[in-house]
């Protein structure tokens, strides 16, 4: 994976960035045309000066939090972020997300570019919310085969829709998990993803 060699700008003006020094990322080539057109895809490592404020453009962002804490802010409302999270940041929202100053978080994420994708993601009822807690790791699983899929194949011209099918997986089982995260099941959704994460530990 490469790293920035010099903070990024966006000439555009849709995107502000804090310390983005410590990411390493890939960036794909092809047509943008394609129903799902992978940007970049990296990891975020802990930097308490990491920030990133974004106006509405046409970018989907997923995120998916290893380690540590940080907060995204949507119409003035702040959420908290941590390990298991998982966000997905619409085209039509502007927001602003960073690093928590002592506990900075260390994260997997990609940004795509397919109006097909946002259907799906409105189909799957995950355009209801913006955070996704206490997921499972079977997911945190598929960012990582995704990634790395990512890193040995950029140059692939079939890339794009490989990542697609990650992606398409992702969507679905935070689907799922949700539908079963009701208000009753909360403290037991939270005590299995805590035993499943420590299959192979003292409990």
């Amino acid at each position: 994976m490469e790293k920035w060699k010099s903070n990024p700008t966006d000439p555009k003006g849709n995107v502000a960035y804090g310390n983005l020094m410590k990411e390493e990322f890939v960036c794909f080539d092809g047509d943008r045309n394609l129903p799902v057109f992978i940007d970049r895809m990296g990891v975020t490592n802990p930097d308490p000066e990491y920030s990133v404020y974004r106006r509405i453009n046409n970018v989907i962002v997923i995120e998916y939090v290893i380690s540590g804490k940080g907060y995204l802010e949507i119409d003035g409302a702040v959420q908290e972020i941590s390990e298991g999270d998982v966000y997905i940041i619409r085209p039509d929202v502007s927001c602003k997300y960073w690093a928590d100053k002592n506990h900075p978080f260390k994260k997997i994420w990609v940004n795509v570019f397919s109006d097909m994708l946002m259907s799906v993601i409105c189909k799957l009822n995950l355009d209801k919310q913006t955070v996704y807690h206490n997921n499972s790791p079977e997911i945190k699983d598929i960012f990582y085969r995704m990634l790395k899929k990512a890193d040995e194949d950029r140059e692939k011209p079939s890339v794009h829709i490989e990542l697609s099918v990650y992606i398409y997986e992702i969507l679905t089982k935070l689907s799922i998990e949700q539908s079963l995260y009701s208000a009753n099941s909360r403290i037991a959704h939270a005590a299995c993803f805590k035993i499943n994460s420590r299959l192979y530990s003292n409990v």
